[in-house]
């Protein structure tokens, strides 16, 4: 789906399904890098995946977390964890699409 500047998709194990609630999605951003991450309550925190510069930022009510994984100077991969432990949660995604990723120009 598009929509919001990104091109996304989304994965979500329902309650209906018998699952536990849980929902990721990945959002390739081809028009903004990292540095246009917006705060979602608990501040910005800039750390690394794999070498790979990111951004995230977590709601501190929900545990909503968006951890941006820098793809050049103006694109970026947003890895979207709802949920308590988002963060946690979106980190070892990263981890697991960083590979797949373009080298960083």
């Amino acid at each position: 789906m598009e929509g919001g500047g990104a091109r996304s998709c989304r994965w979500q194990e329902t309650f209906e399904s018998g699952g536990n609630g849980f929902t990721f999605g990945l959002s390739v951003r081809d028009a903004q890098g990292i540095d246009t991450v917006k705060d979602i309550g608990n501040g910005l925190k800039q750390d690394e995946v794999n070498q790979r510069p990111t951004v995230s930022t977590q709601d501190p009510m929900s545990g909503d977390c968006t951890l941006a994984l820098k793809l050049s100077d103006s694109s970026r991969v947003d890895v979207t964890v709802l949920g308590e432990g988002g963060c946690e949660i979106a980190e070892v995604i990263a981890g697991m699409v960083e590979p797949r990723l373009p080298e960083l120009p």
